[in-house]
């Protein structure tokens, strides 16, 4: 229901800015606190500047954001999900764990999870980058020029 109420959200808008985009982010990530008590979620943003996003654009952005805090919260053993955004001359976002990381198996592997977010970030001319390091934890990455 939840997936299907993003996706209305998303849809129904010509385009979306990214503070209300923000916005969504956060009211996603206060219901995974109350429902994940036990780990620290904490995010920050910096927007230099107000930009609109098609709605697909914004919708593959909160997928991307939403499997990779699935994925840390499920397979990270960690305690901490950082969620970055900031706004300059592009988009870079950033959702990192404290956790264990992730194997090269698991990383070459690639369940459908890291290839769901990698067909989404190629759909919009996104890139995504991957960085795990044993014991650390694990940062997805997420860049793109400005629409």
């Amino acid at each position: 229901m939840n997936n299907l109420r993003d996706t209305i959200w998303a849809l129904n808008k010509n385009d979306i800015s990214i503070t209300r985009l923000s916005d969504r982010i956060k009211t996603y990530l206060q219901k995974m606190r109350d429902a994940y008590p036990q780990t620290k979620i904490e995010m920050s943003e910096d927007i230099d500047t107000e930009v609109t996003l098609s709605p697909e654009f914004a919708l593959n952005i909160l997928r991307i954001v939403q499997e990779a805090f699935h994925n840390a919260l499920r397979h990270s053993n960690g305690d901490t999900i950082t969620i970055n955004l900031n706004i300059g001359k592009g988009i870079y976002l950033c959702v990192k764990d404290n956790g264990t990381g992730i194997s090269d198996v698991a990383k070459n592997n690639q369940g459908n999870g890291f290839g769901n977010m990698k067909a989404r970030a190629k759909e919009n001319n996104m890139k995504l980058q991957i960085t795990s390091l044993e014991q650390k934890g694990t940062s997805i990455e997420l860049f793109s020029q400005l629409q």
